[in-house]
C-alpha cells in the first residue's frame, strides 16, 4: 500500500530501508542516511531530493522524480549499486555542489532535463551496464559534462530524445564522454546530438574499426553552431584557434560550414581506429539566414586542427541528401573538427619563419610548415619598408603534406640598408 509523507522541514536521520512502494511529497532531505531501495520496490517523490552530509542511497530499486535531484552530499550518492532514476516531472534539473553516478538514468514526463553540474550514467560497478534512456525527451548538457561509463554501444537509449550539446565557447563546451576502453571492430557508438529549437537532429557515429588499447580510454565530443549574422561569420571561434584567415590573411569563412565538433580521446596508449559521420544542417553550408558562405555542397570534406595546426581535407565521403559527410581510418581525434569547401581548404599553416645574418653578407632564411594543401612554390620576398616588396627566389613546396616540413634559401644580396655584421 502505498503511503504519503508530506515533510515541510524534512530530516532524515538513521537508516531507512525501503521493502514496499513508498511516496514523498514536497521535499525529500537526505542527511547523513544510508537508504537502502530494495529490488522490486518504487520511492516515488513527488518534489525535489536533497542529499546533504554523507548520505548514500543503495538503490536496487527505481526512485520515480517528478522534481529536481540536489546533491549535496560528499560523494556520488549511489556508489555501485544499479537501481533506476526516473526523471518523471516537467522542467526537472540534476545540481548540487557533487556529481551524481546513476546507473540507469531515464528521462519520462515532459519538458526538459538540465544539468547544473557534471554527470555520470552508466553505473559505478565493475562492469557498468547501467543505460541513459532519453525516450521522447531533451537531456541539456548546459555547459557541463556526461560521462558514460557503460563500454557498449547500447549504453544510450532513445526514441526523438536527443543530448543539446550546444554553448558557445565562453561558457564552456557541453562534453560528451564514453569511456568505451578497448570496444571491438564493429561497435558503432551513436552521441546523440541534437538542438531543441528550432529542432535539428545531428548525431555523430564513431564506428570503432580497430580496437584501441587502454582500458580507461574514452573518446569526448562536444558539438556547437557559429553566428551565420557575425562579421564575417562563422563565429565566435572555438577555444584556441585564432582565426580562419588562409597564409595571406585573407578570411576564409564564407568556405567553412557554421558548426565545430570539439573531440578528444584520452587512456589510449594505442588509440582506437573508426570512422566518423559528422551531421549538419542544411542553413550550416548554405547562404540563407544572413550568412555569407559560398559553399558548394558536394565538395564539404572534413578538416582537423589539432590545437597548432589545419591538417589537409580528409578523404571522405560527402551525401547531399543526408547532410552528412563520413571519414574512414581515424586515429587521431583531438582537438576539433569542421567542415570546408575541398576548393578552398583551411590552408597551409607556417610554424616559424626566420632570417639571419651570416658571416659572408648574406641572409639565411628558414622556415617551417605543418601542413600543405595544393602548395606549387613559395616565393621569398624582402622589403626595406614593410610596405613594398619584391621578389627574390622561388622554393619549391611540398604538394600535399600532413608532416612538418623544413625549408631554407638564402638570400645572397639583401639590403645594405642596414649593417649586416657576423
Amino acid at each position: 500500500m502505498n503511503q504519503t509523507q508530506v515533510l515541510p522541514l524534512p530530516l532524515l536521520i538513521g537508516v531507512l530501508l525501503l521493502i514496499s512502494p513508498f511516496a514523498f511529497s514536497q521535499l525529500m532531505t537526505n542527511s547523513n542516511v544510508g537508504i537502502t531501495i530494495n529490488a522490486s520496490t518504487q520511492l516515488t517523490v513527488k518534489g525535489d531530493v536533497q542529499n546533504v552530509g554523507t548520505s548514500t542511497i543503495t538503490n536496487s530499486g527505481t526512485i520515480d522524480l517528478n522534481g529536481n535531484w540536489i546533491n549535496n552530499s560528499t560523494n556520488n550518492c549511489f556508489g555501485i549499486s544499479q537501481g533506476t532514476v526516473i526523471f518523471n516531472g516537467a522542467n526537472q534539473t540534476i545540481g548540487g555542489s557533487s556529481s551524481t553516478l546513476f546507473n540507469h538514468l531515464t528521462l519520462a514526463g515532459t519538458g526538459i532535463k538540465t544539468l547544473l553540474v557534471n554527470t555520470t550514467a552508466g553505473g559505478g560497478n565493475v562492469a557498468p551496464t547501467g543505460v541513459l534512456a532519453l525516450g521522447a525527451l531533451p537531456l541539456q548538457l548546459n555547459s557541463k559534462s556526461l560521462t558514460i561509463t557503460n563500454p557498449t554501444p547500447l549504453a544510450i537509449t532513445r526514441t526523438t530524445g536527443l543530448i543539446e550539446s550546444e554553448s558557445v565557447p565562453a561558457l564552456g563546451y557541453g562534453v560528451v564522454q564514453w569511456n568505451i576502453g578497448t570496444a571491438a571492430a564493429g561497435n558503432n557508438f551513436i552521441i546523440p546530438f541534437g538542438i531543441v529549437s528550432p529542432a535539428a537532429y545531428i548525431p555523430l557515429n564513431i564506428n570503432i574499426t580497430t580496437a584501441g588499447a587502454g582500458a580507461t580510454g574514452f573518446i569526448s565530443a562536444a558539438t556547437y553552431p557559429t553566428n551565420v549574422t557575425a562579421t564575417p561569420n562563422n563565429r565566435p571561434l572555438p577555444t584556441g584557434v585564432p582565426s580562419l584567415n588562409d597564409i595571406s590573411g585573407t578570411e576564409n569563412a564564407s568556405k567553412v560550414i557554421d558548426r565545430y565538433w570539439i573531440m578528444g580521446a584520452q587512456n589510449y596508449s594505442t588509440l582506437p581506429v573508426s570512422t566518423l559521420l559528422f551531421r549538419y544542417r542544411e542553413s550550416e553550408w548554405d547562404a540563407t539566414g544572413g550568412s555569407t558562405n559560398l559553399i558548394t555542397e558536394a565538395e564539404l570534406r572534413a578538416q582537423k586542427y589539432d590545437g597548432f595546426v589545419w591538417s589537409n581535407p580528409t578523404l571522405g565521403l560527402v551525401s547531399t541528401a543526408l547532410n552528412t559527410v563520413t571519414v574512414t581510418n581515424v586515429n587521431a581525434y583531438n582537438n576539433l573538427w569542421t567542415l570546408v569547401a575541398n576548393s578552398s581548404p583551411l590552408p597551409i599553416e607556417l610554424l616559424s619563419f626566420t632570417a639571419t645574418p651570416t658571416g659572408t653578407q648574406h641572409v639565411l632564411c628558414q622556415w617551417v610548415t605543418a601542413s600543405e594543401q595544393n602548395n606549387d612554390f613559395f616565393t621569398v620576398e624582402r622589403s626595406v619598408d614593410g610596405l613594398n616588396f619584391e621578389k627574390v627566389g622561388i622554393v619549391d613546396g611540398a604538394g600535399n603534406s600532413n608532416g612538418y616540413l623544413n625549408y631554407t634559401f638564402t638570400d645572397q644580396e639583401p639590403y645594405k640598408a642596414f649593417p649586416i655584421t657576423g
